[in-house]
């Protein structure tokens, strides 16, 4: 795998030089009659650009015309910034790149990296003079069209993204201490209360901390998705793993009439994992079997010892459907109604992309249903980081 690029390096600045309008004129024309690469540069959704060696336009497709209401000649000979009317864009003698703001910029650092022969992408922040700012993503790569070299330059919106992530963010963090000041409030006010409103109490402080559980849960997988998440391995032991596990979702609601139990052949071993993560996933499993288990079932959860990995699984005696089985990991899908297609799509995400294991699972009328999570003994520190853009 190539080395990444030091995201903190600085760009060099632009040459101030650019073509002549006529030349650039001349090489749009050129690209315009190439009728397969006009189709398909305009067939984009994304804004694109092809750059002269000058990182000025010589091509643009039809998505940032009309984004910006002008003509192609209207563009040609402009840099990126110009166009999007970026503040710094006027204020270098050479326009857009040659200032020293274009120094940590990442379009500009995406269109060098494309010029020295690497396609890449980069984020970048424009401020603009007249309009919102903007977040994009952008992509540089290296083409050659009638023996000369140009950047394609692709151009994503991404400041909804951002600014939905931004929110997400202090949501969690608000929600998650408004919940927090509620299991508080509980605790001190038992020891203050008759035998009756301490187990009314109880029973608030043990919804707010299921409250917090599912809000974190959310967190994670948000977190997972966006290549967020960091990992945390520590020395864990699987029999105080399963038991925790056990001890929380025997007091949840699933679990109302129906059994959970650890199987009398767990093995106890030591390994090292994501405590918190692994807590999640094996939660997650064991509350879909509660969930899909009748009144007076059984759910067993068990730990195993293999030759380089351990092994928790969790069992309940259903069986599930052929559609089921054919979709269950996948985000949207569930058994339990639209929306509700989380808990096994993060499973797989968690254990497969963080804990670096293997997620899988059985399901037959004669054996009923058996989800099994294999973890190697040693989760390394750094696990993840290169899901991380």
């Amino acid at each position: 795998m190539e080395d990444r690029p030091d995201k903190t390096a600085l760009v060099p600045l632009a040459p101030c030089q650019r073509s002549s309008f006529e030349d650039i004129q001349c090489v749009c024309s050129g690209i315009s009659t190439e009728k397969t690469v006009n189709e398909l540069v305009n067939s984009l959704p994304n804004v694109v650009m092809i750059l002269n060696g000058s990182r000025q336009i010589v091509f643009a497709n039809r998505a940032l015309l009309d984004m910006f209401g002008k003509r192609m000649d209207e563009v040609l000979g402009l840099r990126p910034g110009e166009v999007f009317d970026c503040i710094h864009a006027s204020e270098g003698d050479g326009g857009c790149g040659s200032t020293p703001f274009c120094q940590y910029c990442g379009a500009a650092r995406a269109i060098v990296r494309a010029q020295q022969g690497v396609s890449n992408s980069e984020e970048c922040r424009i401020a603009r003079k007249n309009g919102d700012p903007m977040d994009l993503r952008v992509w540089g790569v290296p083409v050659a069209l009638a023996g000369q070299r140009y950047t394609v330059f692709t151009i994503l919106d991404i400041s909804d993204e951002k600014r939905r992530h931004a929110l997400e963010r202090i949501f969690f963090h608000d929600i998650v201490n408004t919940a927090g000041g509620i299991v508080g409030l509980s605790e001190v006010m038992m020891g203050s209360l008759s035998d009756e409103d301490q187990r009314l109490m109880g029973m608030i402080n043990t919804a707010a901390e299921t409250l917090i559980s599912e809000i974190e849960a959310q967190r994670q997988l948000l977190a997972a998705e966006n290549h967020t998440l960091a990992v945390s391995p520590d020395a864990l032991s699987a029999a105080t793993v399963v038991k925790d596990v056990v001890a929380v979702y025997l007091k949840h609601d699933v679990a109302t009439g129906k059994s959970l139990v650890v199987d009398a052949a767990s093995e106890n071993l030591s390994f090292v994992s994501d405590k918190a993560l692994l807590f999640r996933v094996l939660g997650n499993l064991v509350k879909n079997a509660l969930e899909a288990s009748r009144p007076g079932g059984i759910v067993t959860i068990k730990c195993e010892r293999m030759a380089d990995a351990v092994a928790f699984t969790v069992h309940n005696s259903g069986e599930m459907s052929q559609e089921a089985r054919m979709q269950v990991f996948q985000r949207s899908f569930s058994t339990k109604g639209k929306g509700r297609g989380l808990g096994t799509f993060s499973v797989r995400l968690l254990v497969e992309q963080y804990l670096r294991g293997k997620a899988s699972f059985t399901s037959s009328a004669e054996r009923g249903t058996t989800f099994r999570v294999e973890l190697p003994l040693e989760l390394k520190a750094d696990a993840g980081k290169e899901l991380n853009p």
